[in-house]
């Protein structure tokens, strides 16, 4: 076996007029110029006002009065959406609790009582007649 010679396929790619060539391009990367000090002192100035705009914002009575409300219509929103599922869960507590009385109420008109006594009395009286067999063999063993 070692002088055979293991068999290569080798499928050639498919010519296709239609496709076009790949041409990769190098990625576009923006050149970047050094910031002079009068742009940075600018940038530093905007964003301290931009910081001060938006504090005083915050602070604002119209802020207050709209967190106010969020909250409250989320609160009012939490306190139906738990209502709701409280209701749904009753309702099906309540109709799983009629089905299992309609079921045994069911079961109860359905069995046959006489039947049943009559079963039940058989299988005492053979416990208590094998009771009483072990009784009297262990008195004839005792004399």
């Amino acid at each position: 076996m070692s002088d055979e010679i293991p068999i290569k396929i080798i499928i050639p790619p498919e010519e296709d007029d239609t496709a076009v060539p790949i041409i990769e391009e190098p990625p576009l990367v923006p050149e970047r110029t050094p910031l002079s000090a009068k742009t940075k002192r600018a940038a530093g100035k905007m964003g301290k006002l931009t910081f001060k705009t938006a504090k005083k914002a915050w602070n604002t009575e119209a802020r207050r009065k709209v967190t106010r409300g969020l909250r409250k219509g989320t609160t009012a929103v939490a306190a139906k959406g738990a209502e709701v599922v409280g209701k749904q869960v009753r309702k099906t507590a309540e109709k799983q609790a009629k089905e299992r009385a309609a079921a045994v109420q069911t079961r109860l008109r359905e069995t046959d009582w006489k039947a049943e006594a009559q079963t039940g009395m058989a299988k005492g009286l053979r416990w208590l007649s094998e009771r009483l067999a072990a009784l009297a063999n262990r008195m004839k063993s005792e004399k």
